[in-house]
């Protein structure tokens, strides 16, 4: 049997171990999974300013003049609404229907887009099946980097950083601008944590140089661990885990990102095809001291087996070890009381709406 491919390790890989970073494998790529201490750095984001390597997500260059047409033709979300400046999430699905990622496009002109992406190879084989004429698609994964600021220091620390270059843009908004060094640096205000918050996004080369910045000036070194941590306090779905081919937008419950009326893309046959769902991603918290629960754990009613959980973990802003699920729309009301077998014995859970954690209210 051959060896599995190295993971590919980011821009940022000697600064992660410097600061001594615990890294592991996730998504072909090396990256930390914490430095101090998963709740500590959960903490540090919902209090203050937390500071993330994402260079394992994707970036893609849309252009062209037929760009906003082509992607419209791919995307669930209506990009024609998508105005300059602005950002917007979509998903991409499947001929059935199935969910391959779920999405963020950021308008860059009338005829330039940055499409991002977790599930990379999937997407880019989706988008290159799908080839027009009047518009090109890059691939700037190999030359780029990004980082996620987020807490409610960030804007703070984004003034103290960047005020000279750029002004932070709006909740859902998307900017660039060129730093000193001259490489083009783009700053989209939106994020996965459910503070507030922004992605840097930036040539490779200058990586370290704005690592170092964002941390002189306030923000704390965080992992994936604190990642997955606070994404799941806000019930937000993961690609590979909450989300796949095997499920549609309703059953994941992200129809605000389906816009049906706009005309064919990519699945919408199937969408409108489709029946009620049988199943529905489903926040689930334990009621009693427990393991935290992992993807894979049954999930029982009784003597009935549900289903398994999607995702798992304990919530540090909360105390608690919080879950989701697909269950059946008869299980899946808020109150619904359930079991969770983790390691072979059961503890007693109830359904919860999501957000499980609502972050005070930040100004703009």
């Amino acid at each position: 049997m051959p060896d599995s491919p190295a993971p590919t390790r980011s821009p940022l890989h000697e600064i992660h171990l410097q600061a001594g970073a615990h890294l592991a494998p996730f998504a072909a790529w090396l990256l930390p999974l914490y430095y101090q201490g998963l709740s500590e750095e959960h903490l540090a984001v919902r209090h203050h300013c937390g500071l993330f390597d994402i260079s394992h997500l994707s970036q893609f260059l849309v252009q062209g003049p037929h760009a906003t047409l082509w992607l419209n033709r791919l995307l669930t979300n209506n990009v024609a609404r998508l105005a300059v400046g602005q950002a917007q999430h979509s998903l991409l699905l499947t001929d059935s229907g199935g969910i391959l990622d779920l999405l963020l496009l950021y308008r860059r002109s009338p005829h330039s887009y940055l499409l991002v992406s977790n599930a990379s190879p999937a997407i880019l084989a989706c988008l290159q099946a799908h080839p027009t004429p009047g518009v090109t698609l890059e691939n700037l994964s190999p030359s780029r980097a990004a980082l996620a600021v987020q807490g409610p220091r960030s804007p703070a620390v984004y003034q103290l950083v960047a005020g000279a270059h750029a002004e932070l843009p709006d909740r859902n908004g998307f900017t660039e601008f060129y730093s000193l060094r001259g490489g083009l640096c783009a700053v989209a205000r939106t994020g996965y944590t459910g503070e507030d918050g922004f992605e840097f996004f930036c040539d490779a080369e200058e990586a370290p140089f704005w690592w170092r910045e964002f941390t002189e000036h306030g923000a704390q070194p965080c992992g994936l661990g604190a990642r997955h941590s606070l994404r799941l306090e806000m019930g937000y779905p993961l690609s590979g885990l909450d989300l796949s081919p095997t499920h549609c937008p309703r059953q994941a419950r992200l129809q605000r990102f389906v816009d049906l009326a706009k005309g064919p893309f990519l699945g919408r046959p199937a969408l409108l095809a489709q029946p009620s769902p049988t199943s529905l991603l489903t926040g689930l918290r334990l009621t009693a001291a427990s393991p935290p629960p992992l993807p894979s754990c049954p999930v029982y009613q009784g003597p009935l087996l549900l289903g398994t959980l999607s995702s798992g973990g304990f919530a540090p802003s909360l105390h608690a070890n919080l879950a989701l699920a697909y269950l059946p729309p008869s299980a899946a009301s808020p109150g619904t009381p359930l079991e969770i077998d983790i390691g072979g014995q059961r503890y007693p859970a109830l359904t919860v709406p999501t957000p499980f954690y609502r972050p005070p209210a930040t100004a703009s």
